[in-house]
C-alpha cells in the first residue's frame, strides 16, 4: 500500500511509475482512473458519439492510439476550415479528393480518406448508440475498434485491459440502477470527474494499491510507503477571518490599534 495525503494530484505520477516498471497496481480515486489513456479516451468517445460538435474530445480521440492523426494531420484538417468548430474542418478535409500531385501511394493513405473513413465509422456509432444502451455500445466499440487488444499492446498492458473492463462494469451497474440512455450515462461520467470520485475501482489482487491516508482508516497491510511526506502542511484554515474551535469558541481577527 503507498498512502499520500493529497492523491487527486499525484496519483496519476505515481500509477504511471509503477506501470513502467511493470508493477501491477490500482487506485483508490476517481481521479487516477478517470485521467488514465485508455479511459480518457473512452469517455472522449462516448461524448463524441453523443455530440461530435465539441472540440476538445473529438481531438482527444482522433490522437487517441485507436485512430492515430499526428499533429501535423490535425493543423492540416483546421486550415481546411479556419473558422468554426473543429467538426465542420474535418468535414471538409473528408470532402476534398487528392490532387493530381499526389503520388499513388500518398492518394490511398491521404489525409483526406482518413477524415472520411473516421466519418464513417462516427456515423456507424451514432446509429449504434440510438438502440443500444450504454454497456452493450462500450462493448460495441471494443469489438468494432479492438480497443482491449489496441491498449493490451501497449506498456502496462494488463493493468490497460482491466481498466477497460471496469469501466463496461461501472456502465452495467448504472444501467441496473434504472437510468439508460448514453447523454444520462455521459453526464453521470462528467460529474464524478469533476468531484474527483470513482464509481469503480480496479482489483489489484496482489499488486500495489494506491490511497490516500483517509480513505484508509481503520485498514492493515502488511507493507505500507507512506508518499510524499516533504510536502508543507496547509495553512489555509488559519488565514479565515474567524476560527472556530468546538470548546474554546470563536477566534476573530483583532488589532492591538495602541500597539499596533
Amino acid at each position: 500500500m503507498i498512502l499520500l495525503r493529497s492523491p487527486r494530484s499525484r496519483m496519476t505520477a505515481f500509477y504511471e511509475a509503477l506501470r513502467d516498471e511493470n508493477i501491477p497496481c490500482s487506485f483508490e480515486e476517481g481521479g487516477g482512473f478517470y485521467q488514465t489513456e485508455e479511459i480518457s479516451t473512452m469517455v472522449s468517445l462516448l461524448q463524441v458519439i453523443d455530440n461530435p460538435r465539441q472540440d476538445v474530445p473529438l481531438i482527444a480521440v482522433l490522437r487517441s492510439p485507436l485512430f492515430a492523426f499526428t499533429p501535423d494531420h490535425l493543423a492540416e484538417i483546421r486550415s481546411r476550415e479556419r473558422e468554426g468548430e473543429y467538426y465542420d474542418a474535418l468535414c471538409a478535409a473528408a470532402g476534398r479528393t487528392p490532387t493530381a500531385e499526389d503520388s499513388p501511394a500518398e492518394a490511398s493513405r491521404s489525409i483526406d480518406q482518413d477524415c472520411a473513413a473516421f466519418l464513417d465509422l462516427l456515423a456507424e456509432f451514432r446509429q449504434a448508440a440510438q438502440d443500444r444502451d450504454a454497456h452493450q455500445l462500450i462493448w460495441y466499440l471494443y469489438n468494432r475498434l479492438n480497443i482491449l487488444g489496441i491498449f493490451a499492446a501497449m506498456d502496462g498492458g494488463a493493468e490497460r485491459r482491466e481498466n477497460l473492463l471496469a469501466f463496461s462494469r461501472q456502465a452495467e451497474r448504472y444501467e441496473r440502477n434504472g437510468y439508460k440512455g448514453l447523454f444520462s450515462f455521459i453526464t453521470q461520467l462528467s460529474r464524478m470527474i469533476a468531484s474527483g470520485r470513482a464509481e469503480e475501482s480496479r482489483s489489484a489482487g496482489d499488486g500495489v494499491r494506491l490511497m490516500s491516508i483517509h480513505r484508509s482508516k481503520g485498514l492493515e497491510f502488511p507493507i505500507v510507503i507512506l508518499a510524499d511526506l516533504d510536502r508543507t502542511f496547509s495553512r489555509q484554515d488559519f488565514t479565515a477571518p474567524v476560527l472556530v474551535h468546538a470548546q474554546m469558541g470563536l477566534g476573530p481577527r483583532f488589532v492591538d490599534l495602541k500597539r499596533r
